[in-house]
């Protein structure tokens, strides 16, 4: 003779506790940017400099060309240590 089992029937509507993250308001920074990463910010429009250049001196898109500010607008010699370097950062 068959025998019944009863099933256990479970709350599928059961809330689970929802986190809220806090929203910071700094813009969130890539551990590593390289030079690719940093050229992609400069076309969007944003300042980018390497950890080892004075404070003063960064790189944006100035009337369609890429130059680097260090008091006033220069054109920008790209060297092989600005091509290999990680320690690109944005600037505010």
């Amino acid at each position: 003779m068959p025998t019944k089992t009863k099933t256990a029937k479970v709350k599928k509507d059961v809330k689970t506790p929802k986190t809220e993250v806090a929203k910071s308001p700094v813009v969130a920074k890539p551990e590593a940017l390289d030079f690719l990463g940093a050229m992609k910010f400069i076309l969007e429009g944003k300042r980018v400099r390497r950890k080892e250049w004075p404070a003063i001196e960064y790189a944006c898109l100035d009337a369609g060309r890429i130059k680097i500010f260090k008091g006033s607008y220069n054109a920008w010699i790209i060297g092989d240590g600005d091509y290999l370097a990680k320690d690109w950062e944005l600037v505010k």
